[in-house]
C-alpha cells in the first residue's frame, strides 16, 4: 500500500495517501462489510424465514464463484499492469484501462449467458432447493456487472485511490440492503429475492465507471492487440488461484445445500457469518504485516520473521482464544434476541466447532499469502487446493453424519490443514521457521 494522501479532487497520478489513512479507510469498510452482511441475513432470516435465507445464500455462494470465472483474473491483471505503468502517460494508462475493461465485458457476457442457460443443470445438482432456478435467473444478469466493477476496482486500486476503493466497496452492501428494504416493502416473494444483487451491482457500475472517466479520461487504446493478449496471458495463469479461493469459502454452504437441504443452509449461515467476520480480521492483519515480511523475506531476514512471528502467534492467539469464548457464551442470546422461536437455535452447534478451530488457526492464517510473498504463486495455489480438496471431502463424510455440525467441523479442519502447510512449506521452501 502507498505512502500516499489521498486529496479530495480525482487526480489521474498517484494520490498522496498515507498508509495509517489506507487502513483506516479499508478497516472502516470492512467493519461495514461485516455489519452490512448481519443485517442482510438478520433481515432475510427474521422477514422470511430459514428457508428463504438458505436460497439466498446458496444462490450467491454460486454468484460469488461463477463471477471469478467472469472476471478471469482481470482484475489482477489491470492491478499489475496499472502499478508499474507510468503515470504521467495518460494514453498509456488509458490504454490499460479500457483495453481490459473491454476484454472484460466480452468474457463476463459469454460467461453470464452460459450461466443462465445451466440453470436447469445447478437445480439439478441442488434438488433439495426447490426455488433455485427462479432465484439463479434473477441474479444471474448481474454477473457482467460484478465482473466489470471487480475489474475497475482493481485499476482503481492500482492507482492507488484507496479511499474511493473503501468506500466503492461499502457502496455495493450499502446497494443490496436497499434493494432488500424495498423487496420487504412490497412484500415480494423471496424466491426471486436474489434480484437485488443484480440491482446493486448495475448501480454501482455507473457510479465505478463515472469516477474511472474523471481520473483516467477515455482515449481508444493503442497497441489494442497487444493489450487485450498481455490482459488474458496474466488473466488466465492468475484466474485458477482465486476461482479455488472463493470456492473453498462457499463450499460449507453449498454442499449443505446438495447433501441436506435449504433450511440447513440458511440456519449454518447464520452461525457461518461470525466466522467469515472473525476471519476478516485476521485478513486485516494479514493486510497490515504483508509489506513487512516482504522486505524481511527479500533481504534474509530469517530470525526478524520467527520473532515477529512468535510476539504476532501471542497476540493474535490470546485475542482469538478471548473472542471464540465471548462468543460461544453470548451466540444463544443474540439467537433469542434476533430470531425469536427454535428456528434458528441449532446455529449455535456449528459456531462452537468454528470458533474453536478458530483459536487454533487464527496466527498462521495471518501468513497465509507468506508464500505469494516470496515470489512463488504456483505453491501458493497448491496450498489454497489442498484445503479446498479437504473441505470437499471432509464435508462430504461429516455432513451426512452430523449435519450443519459436521459442515463446521470440516470447515475448520480444512483451515487446520491449510495452517500446517503454511508453517511447513515456509520453512521447507524459504528456510522460514514461523512461530516455533
Amino acid at each position: 500500500m502507498s505512502n500516499t494522501r489521498i486529496e479530495a479532487e480525482a487526480r489521474p497520478c498517484r494520490p498522496r495517501a498515507t498508509i495509517r489513512s489506507a487502513i483506516f479507510w479499508n478497516l472502516a469498510s470492512l467493519g461495514f462489510l461485516a455489519l452490512a452482511g448481519f443485517a442482510l441475513n438478520f433481515m432475510i432470516g427474521r422477514y422470511y424465514g430459514p428457508e428463504t435465507l438458505g436460497v439466498f445464500n446458496v444462490t450467491f455462494a454460486i454468484y460469488i464463484f461463477t463471477s471469478q470465472i467472469a472476471v478471469f483474473g482481470l482484475q489482477l491483471a489491470v492491478l499489475q499492469a496499472i502499478s508499474v505503468a507510468n503515470h504521467q502517460d495518460m494514453k498509456e494508462t488509458a490504454g490499460i484501462v479500457y483495453s481490459g475493461l473491454f476484454l472484460c465485458l466480452a468474457i463476463a457476457t459469454a460467461v453470464t449467458t452460459a450461466a443462465a442457460i445451466a440453470t436447469p443443470l445447478l437445480v439439478s445438482l441442488f434438488p433439495r432447493v426447490p426455488d433455485l432456478g427462479a432465484a439463479w435467473l434473477v441474479a444471474a444478469p448481474g454477473l457482467v456487472f460484478f465482473a466489470a466493477n471487480k475489474y475497475l476496482l482493481g485499476a482503481i486500486n492500482g492507482l492507488q485511490h484507496m479511499r474511493a476503493f473503501a468506500v466503492f466497496q461499502a457502496a455495493r452492501f450499502s446497494g443490496i440492503l436497499c434493494g432488500l428494504a424495498i423487496f420487504v416493502f412490497v412484500d415480494a416473494e423471496g424466491r426471486y429475492l436474489p434480484i437485488i444483487l443484480t440491482m446493486a451491482e448495475i448501480v454501482l457500475f455507473f457510479m465505478i465507471i463515472s469516477y474511472v472517466m474523471k481520473i483516467v479520461p477515455p482515449k481508444w487504446p493503442l497497441a489494442l492487440r497487444s493489450q487485450l493478449k498481455r490482459h488474458f496471458d496474466f488473466g488466465f495463469r492468475i484466474f485458477p488461484a482465486g476461482l479455488v479461493a472463493e470456492l473453498n469459502t462457499r463450499v460449507d454452504v453449498l454442499m449443505l445445500a446438495a447433501l441436506v437441504n435449504d433450511r440447513a443452509a440458511g440456519i449454518y449461515t447464520v452461525a457461518a457469518l461470525v466466522y467469515e467476520a472473525a476471519l476478516q480480521a485476521v485478513v486485516v492483519i494479514r493486510n497490515v504485516i504483508n509489506p513487512k515480511l516482504a522486505r524481511d523475506i527479500q533481504s534474509n531476514a530469517t530470525e526478524s520473521i520467527l520473532a515477529f512471528s512468535r510476539l504476532l502467534f501471542a497476540i493474535v492467539t490470546s485475542a482469538a482464544v478471548f473472542g471464540a469464548g465471548s462468543v460461544i457464551l453470548l451466540f444463544p442470546f443474540f439467537l433469542s434476541f434476533a430470531f425469536p422461536g427454535q428456528e434458528f437455535q441449532e446455529a449455535s452447534k456449528p459456531l462452537i466447532w468454528l470458533m474453536i478451530t478458530f483459536c487454533f488457526t487464527a496466527a498462521p492464517l495471518c501468513y497465509s499469502l507468506i508464500l505469494s510473498q516470496a515470489g512463488k504463486p504456483f505453491w501458493q495455489s497448491i496450498i489454497m487446493i489442498i484445503m479446498l480438496g479437504a473441505n470437499i471431502t471432509l464435508s462430504a463424510i461429516m455432513i451426512p453424519l452430523l449435519g450443519i455440525s459436521g459442515a463446521a467441523i470440516a470447515m475448520g479442519l480444512s483451515n487446520l490443514i491449510g495452517g500446517a502447510l503454511i508453517i511447513g512449506l515456509s520453512r521447507f521452501l524459504l528456510g522460514i521457521r514461523l512461530f516455533c
